[in-house]
C-alpha cells in the first residue's frame, strides 16, 4: 500500500508517532480490539491498545488526510 503525499504530510505533523497496518500483518493485540471492525484507528499506550477512530469515524472525513488528521489530533486532546 503506498500513502499519498497528503497524508504522510498530516501524518507526520501529528502529536504521536503513527503506524499503518494491513488487517494481515497487524499485532494480536490490535487485531482483538478491532476485530471486523475496519478501518480503524487505534493508539497504544504501554501495554493497552483502545479505539480512537471508528470506521465510520474515519468515514465522516471524506477522504480528506486534513480533516482526519484534525480528528485525530481532537480525540487525543480529549483523553
Amino acid at each position: 500500500m503506498t500513502e499519498k503525499a497528503s497524508w504522510r504530510s498530516c501524518k507526520d505533523d501529528l502529536p504521536l508517532p503513527f503506524v499503518t497496518y494491513h488487517r494481515n500483518d497487524m499485532p494480536d493485540d490490535v487485531r482483538a480490539v478491532v476485530g471486523d471492525g475496519l478501518p480503524a484507528i487505534v493508539i497504544r499506550r504501554g501495554d493497552t491498545v483502545s479505539h480512537l477512530l471508528s470506521a465510520d469515524e474515519i468515514d465522516a472525513a471524506q477522504g480528506s488526510p486534513e480533516r482526519l488528521a484534525e480528528m485525530i489530533s481532537a480525540k487525543l486532546d480529549a483523553r
